[in-house]
């Protein structure tokens, strides 16, 4: 337990040391945001116009995931060579790619499975959203960032709750997550997008 807290004590110094170097941009958190947006209202629309086809929804979610992919590397890379890159962005950088791959197995494979019901990804994918903001948070000292990580807990608990209710749940927990993408993933990119220009001027 010992080890484990002066090693993260120590990821945490190296964040200090370099605080401007460490602050990742926000642009990636947008990108996911709405794209991600995008794709739920997608599955939404075709729940509701009757359309069940697996392939729909899988070219949908394959073309967001694979496109905000693609953007965000594009994007981070031009901008990498703007910068000197520090130990610490890296450190970050990791964090926020680990999750991002425990997301797309999850989405991805769980349902296939069948073990899944398909309208627990949302919520799944917000816990671990939530992991991700609460430790950027601490390792940047952004206590509203750490605000947004328990925000996304706490409304990912309401989304599990409602998903069998036959006159909230089901797919209308996919307008409910779009939101919360909107509120928790956009705007708070937004902010961390201004705060990195202002650092990396």
């Amino acid at each position: 337990m010992k080890n484990a807290e002066e090693s993260l004590n120590f990821i945490k110094s190296l964040v200090e040391d370099n605080r401007k170097l460490a602050l990742g941009s926000g642009m990636p958190s947008i990108i996911w945001g709405i794209l991600v947006i995008i794709s739920l209202l997608l599955t939404y629309w075709g729940i509701t116009h009757g359309i069940y086809s697996f392939v729909y929804f899988m070219v949908v979610w394959l073309t967001a995931s694979a496109l905000s992919w693609f953007l965000t590397v594009l994007i981070e890379r031009k901008r990498e060579k703007l910068k000197v890159s520090s130990y610490s962005q890296q450190i970050l950088g990791v964090i926020w790619l680990c999750h991002g791959i425990v997301m797309m197995i999850l989405a991805f494979l769980a349902p296939l499975s069948g073990v899944v019901d398909p309208y627990t990804i949302a919520p799944m994918m917000g816990t671990i959203l939530g992991s991700a903001y609460f430790i950027n948070g601490f390792l940047n000292q952004y206590k509203w960032l750490q605000a947004i990580g328990v925000a996304w807990w706490i409304s990912s608990v309401g989304i599990f709750l409602l998903i069998t209710n036959q006159s909230f749940g089901g797919m209308y927990t996919l307008l409910y997550f779009a939101g919360l993408m909107f509120v928790l993933q956009v705007v708070p990119g937004i902010k961390l997008e201004q705060l990195w220009r202002k650092e990396n001027r």
